[in-house]
């Protein structure tokens, strides 16, 4: 299989970024292609960042994190070592550098989903447009839908089983189109997803077409956009947490937050939320 003509070209133009720079030290230096493939790959890593190092000028922290990132990945196709850019040399080296981008949060309060929960089990699900909040919390939150996918939802793609609800969603990564299934298991809880779209599905605002989307716009009596959507959301939140700072949008990492929080991997977190990396 040939490795470079499998990745997509948004991940190849990333991995060249880096990958020039790297050619560069390998020409100077002139490393010969048997001390490449036999060479620690982390070793080889280490020096061709403390060449970009000394080097020096106005982009050099950006080169030397493009570096790590994207050669470290491309030496780990190659090398015995499974992930070149985490070996104790090129942490020890990052640190030094400080390579490592600042983490600062978005939020000054953390907005959490136990929070929202404890919200619903209030106030309750009531109906029509606190119902509809209601379910379209539940269905960001358990499955980390998009604004896009949401807006989407039509009862076409949605099918009620006597123990679940699946309702199919398609997600655009590119030019390519993946279908996914959302699945929502019944509970006996107040805050269950499935129950809350069963119950929205034969309340009277929510239209009975099959080809359009089930959120409604109360105020422009039409069906609701990703824009609408996110607003409906947000009303929500700040009923939550008197805080108007935060996007309808901001739903949709709580579950993501929470699985990081109980040690869940990237692929993990990924798969939850139906996003497919480059």
């Amino acid at each position: 299989m040939n490795i470079i003509n499998s990745l997509s070209p948004e991940t190849q133009h990333k991995r060249r970024a880096g990958m020039h720079l790297f050619n560069n030290y390998l020409k100077e230096k002139q490393v010969p292609m048997e001390q490449i493939v036999l060479k620690k790959a982390d070793v080889l890593l280490s020096n061709a960042l403390t060449w970009r190092e000394l080097q020096g000028g106005n982009h050099m922290l950006e080169d030397l994190r493009k570096m790590k990132t994207h050669v470290g990945m491309v030496l780990s196709m190659f090398s015995s070592q499974d992930n070149v850019g985490q070996s104790p040399i090129i942490i020890e080296l990052s640190k030094r550098l400080k390579l490592d981008r600042e983490q600062k949060s978005k939020y000054a309060v953390i907005l959490n989903l136990q929070m929202l929960l404890d919200y619903v089990r209030r106030t309750g699900l009531g109906s029509g447009r606190q119902l509809m909040r209601s379910t379209m919390t539940f269905v960001v939150a358990f499955s980390g839908c998009r604004m896009t996918e949401l807006s989407s939802m039509r009862r076409n793609d949605i099918t009620q089983e006597a123990i679940r609800t699946v309702i199919q969603t398609k997600v655009k990564k590119g030019k390519k189109v993946r279908t996914f299934e959302i699945i929502f298991k019944k509970k006996d809880d107040i805050c269950c997803a499935a129950k809350a779209i069963e119950l929205w599905l034969i309340d009277k605002n929510c239209t009975k077409r099959n080809d359009v989307g089930i959120w409604w716009d109360f105020e422009k009596k039409r069906t609701l956009g990703c824009v609408g959507c996110s607003k409906e959301l947000k009303i929500i939140i700040t009923d939550v947490v008197v805080s108007k700072k935060y996007a309808g949008s901001t739903i949709r990492h709580l579950m993501m937050t929470d699985l990081r929080s109980k040690e869940a991997t990237k692929v993990e977190v990924n798969e939850f939320t139906r996003h497919a990396p480059s």
